[in-house]
């Protein structure tokens, strides 16, 4: 079994790493969307312009990372990391959409419909669904059998049974109602869980990682997809205009009361005693609505969530020092 790493880099590297890791992202991509030098222009201009609207490029990054570990080749590793970033995409500009959340902003700028109308913005996400598994189908490898596994498992985390679609599905029709934890854990692991694991384990396949590395790489994946889908669900988006604060208070008060139900009363309790490290008129502001916010930012905050053994506590933990790191 390989070993992995276990000195934990400082913020200021994964930042750097981060950072590297997204120019290179952003690089292929721009190569692999269609130009608005082509016909239509405009599908091609409302792809691009939600694709470069500002992502971490979380997914892809995973991906990278992962491979890396095991020596895979870039030529095989960022075509596949591209096309998961197409259909993290594809999902926001439908999330987006006055049917579904109804947001007019994403990262503080108008969303896919709010820029180019609802028709187009469903196309933009079709036509990035479509280019990502287009992706999938043309990039080169030396290893046919690979190249299947990674196709099969980002169809599998795309879908409805415990994947993308079907988690929010089970999201919209638990809105607004009475949760059960296990339920909850469910649609996390499904919205965003599925597509995080994928990210992880593809990495993993194309190395020709072993089954036992995959089975540790995996746990991680889900559990780090899982405290993702948590802080972002309390987070929101917070730093973005006072309008969208005010939009997202009563969606937001529903998740921090769904989010107590999992984690139950007196785990709650411990959570939301921890202080937020804050400047004063950051916390005032704060104050009302965000107080839960110390389960995710504080060291505790991963076992807290996900109370797994420490080698995993250790790894969501170190996720989400990364994630904080790149704002």
């Amino acid at each position: 079994m390989t070993q992995f790493p276990s000195k934990t880099k400082a913020p200021s590297e994964i930042k750097e790493y981060f950072q590297q890791k997204i120019r290179q992202v952003d690089q292929w991509l721009e190569q692999l969307l269609p130009t608005t030098e082509q016909t239509p222009a405009t599908i091609h201009e409302a792809m691009r312009y939600s694709t470069f609207a500002g992502g971490k490029r979380l997914r892809p990054i995973l991906t990278i990372a992962t491979g890396e570990i095991f020596g895979a080749p870039e030529q095989e590793l960022l075509p596949v990391a591209c096309s998961l970033e197409m259909i993290h995409t594809y999902s926001l500009i439908h999330d987006d959409l006055p049917a579904m959340d109804n947001d007019d902003l994403r990262r503080g700028m108008p969303t896919c419909h709010i820029k180019f109308g609802e028709a187009l913005a469903i196309l933009a996400g079709d036509a990035l669904l479509t280019q990502a598994f287009l992706t999938l189908a043309d990039y080169s490898t030396a290893n046919a059998e690979r190249k299947v596994r990674v196709l099969s498992e980002i169809a599998h985390a795309a879908a409805t049974t415990k994947a993308l679609i079907g988690g929010q599905v089970l999201d919209i029709q638990f809105e607004g109602k009475p949760i059960t934890g296990p339920m909850l854990e469910e649609i996390h692991r499904a919205k965003t869980g599925a597509l995080i694991r994928c990210a992880v384990r593809v990495g993993a396949i194309i190395g020709g990682a072993s089954d036992d590395d995959l089975a540790a790489l995996t746990e991680y994946g889900e559990k780090a997809g899982l405290a993702f889908q948590v802080a972002d669900d309390l987070l929101d988006e917070i730093a973005t205009s006072e309008k969208r604060r005010v939009k997202m208070l009563p969606v937001i008060r529903l998740r921090i009361r769904r989010c107590m139900v999992w984690l139950g009363r007196d785990r709650w309790r411990i959570a939301c005693a921890k202080k937020p490290s804050l400047p004063p008129n950051e916390r005032e502001k704060r104050r009302n609505c965000w107080k839960p916010l110390p389960v995710l930012l504080s060291s505790a905050g991963p076992s807290l969530m996900v109370g797994t053994p420490g080698g995993t506590v250790g790894a969501v933990r170190r996720s989400l020092t990364a994630l904080r790191s790149i704002g």
